[in-house]
């Protein structure tokens, strides 16, 4: 992905991201709202608005964590300064090995014994991704990566696991729902709102250091 040089970038590229997203989302609701009530055509607005309105949350999820993520690669800091996080998905990538072999585990070793002082090499942007589908403890483990507390956004579980992706998975595997236009409504609102205050939550952690390791 492209360089994100200076907080102006980051913000900028957020922004752009989020912004195309908003304006399709605004058309899947037009779409829903325009149709004739309980029409097929507004059946299958609600059952595409859902599936879509999923596909954005987790893609700007992704997208914009992997910007923070270049963000704090261009800081050029060393892996002591850095946040935990940083430092556990480092050594996640060279420590991976399966085995409880030593021998296999000595470039871990010497990273947080030898190394720890030196700039940081941290992996590229994509390692931050969804392995499977945007579940709430999947959105934790990406905010994780990036040394973002999930805290605020503990009351979005239920709406992650049992309203968006429950409903998302029925339709998208294939299963004969009618979800009816409130059950999309509540879906549009909830994800609007993610977003947002993804959006917000990096800008402030960006402008705030919060990718640095706090003193002791």
């Amino acid at each position: 992905m492209k360089k994100i040089p200076t907080l102006a970038v980051l913000e900028s590229a957020l922004q752009q991201d989020l912004g195309w997203r908003r304006k399709e989302l605004s058309s899947l609701y037009l779409s829903v709202i325009s149709a004739p009530p309980q029409s097929e055509t507004q059946h299958r607005a609600i059952r595409s608005g859902i599936v879509l309105t999923y596909a954005h949350l987790e893609g700007f999820t992704r997208h914009a964590a992997r910007c923070y993520f270049e963000y704090v690669r261009g800081r050029n800091l060393t892996y002591s300064d850095l946040a935990l996080s940083f430092l556990a998905l480092k050594v996640s990538r060279i420590a991976s090995q399966g085995t409880t072999k030593a021998s296999y585990y000595g470039d871990a070793v010497d990273l947080l014994t030898s190394k720890i002082g030196e700039t940081a090499i941290l992996p590229e942007p994509e390692v931050i991704t969804a392995n499977s589908n945007l579940s709430f403890a999947q959105f934790n483990e990406i905010l994780y990566c990036i040394n973002i507390d999930p805290q605020q956004f503990s009351s979005k579980e239920n709406f992650f696991d049992l309203v968006l992706l429950e409903r998302r998975n029925a339709i998208a595997h294939g299963e004969f729902r009618r979800p009816t236009p409130d059950d999309y409504f509540e879906i549009h609102t909830g994800v609007i709102e993610i977003l947002d205050q993804l959006n917000e939550r990096l800008t402030d952690a960006a402008i705030c250091g919060d990718f640095r390791r706090p003193p002791p």
